[in-house]
Protein backbone atom coordinates (compact mmCIF):
# COMPACT_ATOMS: atom_id res chain seq x y z
CA UNK A 1 0.00 0.00 0.00
CA UNK A 2 2.85 2.44 0.68
CA UNK A 3 4.66 1.93 -2.46
CA UNK A 4 1.38 2.14 -4.57
CA UNK A 5 1.49 5.63 -2.49
CA UNK A 6 4.77 7.31 -3.62
CA UNK A 7 4.18 6.20 -7.46
CA UNK A 8 1.08 8.69 -7.52
CA UNK A 9 2.43 10.88 -5.35
CA UNK A 10 5.89 11.32 -8.23
CA UNK A 11 3.76 11.34 -11.34
CA UNK A 12 1.54 14.30 -10.31
CA UNK A 13 4.36 16.64 -9.43
CA UNK A 14 5.70 16.64 -12.92
CA UNK A 15 2.86 19.12 -13.99
CA UNK A 16 3.40 21.75 -11.68
CA UNK A 17 7.54 22.60 -12.60
CA UNK A 18 6.22 22.71 -15.89
CA UNK A 19 3.29 25.14 -15.11
CA UNK A 20 5.90 27.22 -12.68
CA UNK A 21 8.23 27.34 -15.61
CA UNK A 22 6.23 28.35 -18.42
CA UNK A 23 4.43 31.11 -16.11
CA UNK A 24 7.89 32.64 -14.99
CA UNK A 25 8.75 32.95 -18.70
CA UNK A 26 5.95 35.41 -19.20
CA UNK A 27 6.36 37.20 -16.33
CA UNK A 28 10.22 37.48 -16.77
CA UNK A 29 10.81 40.99 -18.49
CA UNK A 30 14.49 40.15 -19.37
CA UNK A 31 13.24 38.27 -22.14
CA UNK A 32 14.12 39.82 -25.32
CA UNK A 33 10.72 40.55 -27.45
CA UNK A 34 11.32 40.10 -31.86
CA UNK A 35 8.57 42.36 -32.86
CA UNK A 36 9.33 45.45 -30.49
CA UNK A 37 11.49 46.92 -33.11
CA UNK A 38 9.28 46.94 -35.77
CA UNK A 39 7.84 50.70 -35.01
CA UNK A 40 11.61 52.10 -34.93
CA UNK A 41 12.58 51.00 -37.87
CA UNK A 42 8.80 52.12 -39.78
CA UNK A 43 10.01 55.68 -38.04
CA UNK A 44 13.62 55.77 -39.09
CA UNK A 45 12.41 54.75 -42.55
CA UNK A 46 9.85 57.72 -42.22
CA UNK A 47 12.40 60.09 -41.34
CA UNK A 48 14.70 58.88 -43.94
CA UNK A 49 12.07 59.17 -46.56
CA UNK A 50 11.03 62.58 -45.45
CA UNK A 51 14.76 63.91 -45.77
CA UNK A 52 15.41 62.68 -49.21
CA UNK A 53 11.89 64.50 -50.31
CA UNK A 54 13.01 67.93 -49.00
CA UNK A 55 16.32 67.32 -50.66
CA UNK A 56 15.12 66.70 -53.73
CA UNK A 57 12.94 69.03 -55.33
CA UNK A 58 12.29 66.95 -58.36
CA UNK A 59 10.00 64.77 -55.79
CA UNK A 60 6.95 67.33 -55.66
CA UNK A 61 6.66 67.63 -59.67
CA UNK A 62 4.31 65.01 -60.28
CA UNK A 63 1.66 66.88 -57.91
CA UNK A 64 2.92 70.29 -59.77
CA UNK A 65 1.85 68.76 -63.33
CA UNK A 66 -1.35 67.27 -62.13
CA UNK A 67 -2.62 71.16 -61.67
CA UNK A 68 -2.01 72.04 -64.93
CA UNK A 69 -4.48 70.89 -67.12
CA UNK A 70 -7.09 73.08 -64.88
CA UNK A 71 -5.35 76.75 -66.76
CA UNK A 72 -6.53 76.04 -70.18
CA UNK A 73 -10.38 75.71 -68.81
CA UNK A 74 -9.68 78.90 -67.24
CA UNK A 75 -7.90 80.55 -70.09
CA UNK A 76 -11.61 79.31 -71.91
CA UNK A 77 -13.55 80.69 -69.53
CA UNK A 78 -12.00 84.21 -69.82
CA UNK A 79 -12.94 84.47 -73.19
CA UNK A 80 -16.27 83.91 -72.91
CA UNK A 81 -16.84 86.40 -71.17
CA UNK A 82 -16.13 90.31 -71.64
CA UNK A 83 -12.60 91.86 -72.09
CA UNK A 84 -11.77 93.75 -69.56
CA UNK A 85 -9.98 96.82 -70.11
CA UNK A 86 -6.58 96.46 -71.51
CA UNK A 87 -6.72 93.28 -72.90
CA UNK A 88 -5.86 93.15 -76.70
CA UNK A 89 -6.82 90.74 -79.32
CA UNK A 90 -4.74 88.91 -81.72
CA UNK A 91 -3.34 91.16 -84.38
CA UNK A 92 -4.16 94.59 -82.66
CA UNK A 93 -2.57 97.12 -80.68
CA UNK A 94 -3.27 98.35 -77.46
CA UNK A 95 -3.83 102.29 -79.24
CA UNK A 96 -6.11 100.33 -81.63
CA UNK A 97 -8.01 98.48 -78.64
CA UNK A 98 -8.86 102.07 -76.78
CA UNK A 99 -9.60 104.13 -79.50
CA UNK A 100 -13.00 104.62 -80.93
CA UNK A 101 -13.55 105.76 -84.07
CA UNK A 102 -15.98 108.49 -84.90
CA UNK A 103 -18.10 108.68 -88.20
CA UNK A 104 -20.33 111.48 -86.96
CA UNK A 105 -19.12 115.62 -86.87
CA UNK A 106 -21.35 118.66 -86.29
CA UNK A 107 -21.03 121.75 -86.56
CA UNK A 108 -23.48 124.56 -84.74
CA UNK A 109 -23.38 128.32 -84.54
CA UNK A 110 -26.81 130.99 -84.52
CA UNK A 111 -27.24 130.63 -87.98
CA UNK A 112 -26.63 127.26 -89.35
CA UNK A 113 -26.34 123.42 -88.11
CA UNK A 114 -24.29 120.66 -90.32
CA UNK A 115 -23.84 117.35 -89.90
CA UNK A 116 -21.28 115.21 -91.48
CA UNK A 117 -21.71 111.29 -91.71
CA UNK A 118 -19.05 109.44 -93.04
CA UNK A 119 -19.22 106.28 -95.18
CA UNK A 120 -16.74 104.67 -92.98
CA UNK A 121 -15.36 106.05 -89.99
CA UNK A 122 -11.73 104.61 -91.13
CA UNK A 123 -12.10 107.71 -94.16
CA UNK A 124 -11.23 110.35 -91.69
CA UNK A 125 -9.37 110.99 -88.38
CA UNK A 126 -10.96 110.83 -85.43
CA UNK A 127 -9.50 114.21 -84.41
CA UNK A 128 -11.00 116.20 -87.38
CA UNK A 129 -12.68 119.05 -87.06
CA UNK A 130 -16.51 120.07 -88.57
CA UNK A 131 -15.67 123.27 -89.56
CA UNK A 132 -18.17 125.99 -91.47
CA UNK A 133 -17.48 129.78 -92.89
CA UNK A 134 -19.98 131.39 -94.83
CA UNK A 135 -18.10 133.07 -97.19
CA UNK A 136 -19.53 137.06 -98.80
CA UNK A 137 -17.83 139.85 -100.05
CA UNK A 138 -16.73 140.74 -96.16
CA UNK A 139 -14.91 137.32 -95.21
CA UNK A 140 -11.10 137.56 -95.23
CA UNK A 141 -9.12 135.09 -96.67
CA UNK A 142 -11.58 134.41 -99.67
CA UNK A 143 -12.16 135.13 -103.43
CA UNK A 144 -15.82 135.72 -103.10
CA UNK A 145 -15.73 137.58 -106.67
CA UNK A 146 -14.31 134.61 -108.03
CA UNK A 147 -16.83 132.32 -106.97
CA UNK A 148 -19.68 134.42 -107.82
CA UNK A 149 -17.92 135.19 -111.50
CA UNK A 150 -17.78 131.27 -111.70
CA UNK A 151 -21.27 131.06 -110.92
CA UNK A 152 -22.00 133.67 -113.59
CA UNK A 153 -20.32 132.06 -116.50
CA UNK A 154 -22.54 128.88 -116.25
CA UNK A 155 -25.44 131.08 -116.30
CA UNK A 156 -28.09 131.47 -118.66
CA UNK A 157 -28.50 134.73 -120.65
CA UNK A 158 -29.66 136.78 -119.07
CA UNK A 159 -29.49 135.54 -115.07
CA UNK A 160 -27.63 136.80 -113.20
CA UNK A 161 -26.19 135.22 -109.41
CA UNK A 162 -25.79 138.04 -106.89
CA UNK A 163 -26.03 137.90 -103.07
CA UNK A 164 -29.99 138.42 -103.01
CA UNK A 165 -29.94 134.95 -104.45
CA UNK A 166 -26.89 133.36 -103.12
CA UNK A 167 -25.52 132.31 -99.90
CA UNK A 168 -21.88 130.70 -100.23
CA UNK A 169 -20.63 128.22 -96.98
CA UNK A 170 -17.37 126.84 -96.98
CA UNK A 171 -17.86 123.39 -95.30
CA UNK A 172 -14.45 121.47 -94.44
CA UNK A 173 -13.03 118.84 -92.10
CA UNK A 174 -9.26 120.33 -90.28
CA UNK A 175 -6.83 118.51 -88.61
CA UNK A 176 -6.66 118.64 -84.91
CA UNK A 177 -4.40 121.74 -85.10
CA UNK A 178 -7.03 123.62 -87.46
CA UNK A 179 -4.25 124.34 -89.94
CA UNK A 180 -4.64 121.50 -92.82
CA UNK A 181 -7.95 120.82 -94.77
CA UNK A 182 -8.63 117.18 -94.81
CA UNK A 183 -10.57 115.55 -97.75
CA UNK A 184 -12.35 111.85 -97.21
CA UNK A 185 -10.68 108.85 -98.24
CA UNK A 186 -12.14 106.21 -100.64
CA UNK A 187 -15.51 107.24 -98.95
CA UNK A 188 -17.74 109.43 -98.99
CA UNK A 189 -19.66 111.78 -97.05
CA UNK A 190 -23.55 112.95 -95.94
CA UNK A 191 -24.29 115.93 -95.53
CA UNK A 192 -27.18 117.56 -93.65
CA UNK A 193 -27.40 121.49 -93.36
CA UNK A 194 -30.44 122.92 -91.14
CA UNK A 195 -30.96 126.94 -91.77
CA UNK A 196 -32.05 127.83 -88.15
CA UNK A 197 -33.31 131.38 -89.64
CA UNK A 198 -35.22 130.04 -92.49
CA UNK A 199 -32.60 131.44 -94.67
CA UNK A 200 -33.91 129.60 -97.56
CA UNK A 201 -37.37 131.54 -97.63
CA UNK A 202 -36.50 134.63 -96.46
CA UNK A 203 -33.06 135.16 -98.01
CA UNK A 204 -33.24 132.96 -101.72
CA UNK A 205 -37.65 133.59 -101.81
CA UNK A 206 -38.01 130.07 -101.87
CA UNK A 207 -41.51 128.64 -101.23
CA UNK A 208 -41.29 125.17 -101.86
CA UNK A 209 -37.86 122.63 -102.42
CA UNK A 210 -38.14 123.29 -106.31
CA UNK A 211 -36.89 126.68 -105.56
CA UNK A 212 -33.79 125.66 -104.08
CA UNK A 213 -30.78 124.38 -106.02
CA UNK A 214 -26.92 123.49 -104.07
CA UNK A 215 -24.07 123.63 -106.17
CA UNK A 216 -20.12 122.17 -105.40
CA UNK A 217 -17.32 124.38 -106.31
CA UNK A 218 -14.18 122.95 -106.02
CA UNK A 219 -10.99 124.60 -106.68
CA UNK A 220 -8.70 122.92 -109.66
CA UNK A 221 -6.29 121.03 -108.94
CA UNK A 222 -3.27 123.21 -110.36
CA UNK A 223 -5.30 126.38 -108.72
CA UNK A 224 -5.04 124.81 -105.37
CA UNK A 225 -1.54 123.42 -104.96
CA UNK A 226 0.28 125.27 -102.26
CA UNK A 227 -2.74 126.11 -100.69
CA UNK A 228 -3.20 123.88 -97.13
CA UNK A 229 -7.32 125.07 -96.72
CA UNK A 230 -9.83 126.81 -99.63
CA UNK A 231 -9.16 129.73 -97.45
CA UNK A 232 -5.88 130.04 -98.27
CA UNK A 233 -6.22 129.85 -102.18
CA UNK A 234 -6.94 133.53 -102.63
CA UNK A 235 -5.10 134.39 -105.92
CA UNK A 236 -7.95 132.60 -107.99
CA UNK A 237 -10.01 133.45 -110.85
CA UNK A 238 -13.65 132.27 -112.00
CA UNK A 239 -11.55 129.58 -114.71
CA UNK A 240 -9.79 128.14 -111.33
CA UNK A 241 -13.20 127.00 -110.09
CA UNK A 242 -15.62 124.22 -111.14
CA UNK A 243 -19.35 124.33 -110.82
CA UNK A 244 -20.53 120.87 -110.13
CA UNK A 245 -25.03 120.56 -109.96
CA UNK A 246 -25.77 118.37 -106.70
CA UNK A 247 -28.36 116.05 -106.70
CA UNK A 248 -30.21 116.75 -102.76
CA UNK A 249 -32.99 116.76 -100.65
CA UNK A 250 -35.01 119.94 -99.73
CA UNK A 251 -37.55 120.85 -96.82
CA UNK A 252 -38.66 124.27 -96.92
CA UNK A 253 -41.23 125.13 -94.33
CA UNK A 254 -41.72 124.69 -90.60
CA UNK A 255 -37.68 122.83 -90.91
CA UNK A 256 -35.34 124.42 -93.59
CA UNK A 257 -32.59 122.01 -94.94
CA UNK A 258 -30.90 120.40 -96.96
CA UNK A 259 -29.16 117.03 -97.66
CA UNK A 260 -26.57 115.65 -99.88
CA UNK A 261 -23.75 112.97 -100.31
CA UNK A 262 -20.25 113.75 -102.06
CA UNK A 263 -16.54 112.42 -102.01
CA UNK A 264 -14.99 115.58 -101.48
CA UNK A 265 -15.57 119.00 -99.53
CA UNK A 266 -15.00 122.54 -100.44
CA UNK A 267 -17.72 126.06 -101.02
CA UNK A 268 -20.93 124.98 -101.35
CA UNK A 269 -23.48 127.24 -103.10
CA UNK A 270 -27.47 127.17 -102.20
CA UNK A 271 -29.19 129.32 -104.71
CA UNK A 272 -32.99 130.05 -105.32
CA UNK A 273 -34.32 129.34 -108.62
CA UNK A 274 -36.92 131.71 -107.89
CA UNK A 275 -34.92 134.23 -109.86
CA UNK A 276 -34.53 132.10 -112.98
CA UNK A 277 -30.81 130.96 -112.50
CA UNK A 278 -30.24 127.94 -114.69
CA UNK A 279 -26.75 126.04 -114.94
CA UNK A 280 -25.92 124.84 -118.21
CA UNK A 281 -23.79 121.78 -118.34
Amino acid sequence: MEVTACTTSETESPPEKAETVQTEQQEDPGQPDQEAPAPEQEKAEQQNSDKEAAEDPEAEKPAQDEAVPDEPEQQEADQDGDVSDGDVQDGESAEEADAAQISEYRYEDGQIKVTAVCSDPSIMPDDAKLTVTPVTENTKGYSYTAYMDALNAKAAEGEVYTEANTLLYDIAFMDAAGKEELQPADGTVKVNVEFKKDQLSKNLGASSEEDVRILHMPIADDAAKGASTTKAATKLDAEDILVEDVKADVAVGKTEETAFETETLSVWAFTGNSEGIVITE
